[in-house]
């Protein structure tokens, strides 16, 4: 999934998601990159409480309760989780995943912890080559500002030591938060049937550039 891009990077997305966003009434000068998409074979579905002028062009209108989005989100989570259809490469280089988190508080290890006067923006993974850990390239922290990881390899799971203190991963934090939200358990709440949301889930971790478009009525909420 993409953040922070122009409207034309809809135009070769594999999968769209329209999510509190009803482009062919609020973004009608962009909207068309939506179904130029949809031309080229992306799958394009809208999760609306309504059938709205967006909902009726997709592949899939999703009636979701008014609000619960977040737990549709969770449960698709839960299903890419449950099933390992997460990618691990993309994972270690381009997300924070595999920074560690300390046990005994939840917050990031951070080289303020290990050295007196150390730096609160830099951040470890766990390198599985050496078997320890070692400084994440790329945050504000970091002297060397690339996401590269040229030969280390970060572990997304498990649990560690480090000086003294039990850490685990972000990604470990995840798995554990993304359990409670079954689509089973989501069904009630949501109104998206347990098949469906599997489908999409499927569909969306299969696809090569996923695209999840939110309206600004995010920033409102």
């Amino acid at each position: 999934p993409l953040e922070s891009f122009t409207s034309d990077a809809w135009f070769d997305a594999d999968y769209i998601l329209l999510g509190m966003i009803n482009p062919n009434a609020t973004r009608i000068p962009d909207a068309h990159y939506i179904w130029e998409a949809k031309y080229n074979g992306a799958r394009i579905t809208s999760t609306a409480p309504d059938y709205n002028p967006s909902a009726i062009h997709t592949d899939l209108w999703m009636p979701i309760n008014q609000g619960t989005d977040p737990f549709l989100v969770m449960s698709m989570v839960n299903v890419i989780i449950e099933e390992e259809l997460y990618q691990p490469a993309f994972m270690k280089e381009q997300t924070d995943l595999p920074i560690l988190v300390r046990v005994d508080n939840g917050k990031m290890l951070r080289e303020s912890d290990l050295v007196e006067g150390g730096d609160e923006e830099v951040f470890y993974h766990w390198d599985l080559n050496p078997g320890q850990a070692v400084k994440v390239k790329g945050s504000m922290g970091s002297d060397e500002k690339t996401l590269s990881l040229n030969g280390v390899d970060p572990a997304i799971e498990g649990e560690f030591e480090v000086e003294g203190i039990a850490v685990t991963t972000v990604f470990e934090q995840v798995k554990r938060e993304a359990a409670k939200f079954t689509p089973e358990s989501t069904f009630e709440t949501t109104n998206i049937h347990p098949d469906v949301v599997r489908q999409e889930a499927r569909y969306l971790a299969k696809a090569k550039k996923a695209i999840v478009m939110l309206g600004y009525i995010t920033s409102s909420y």
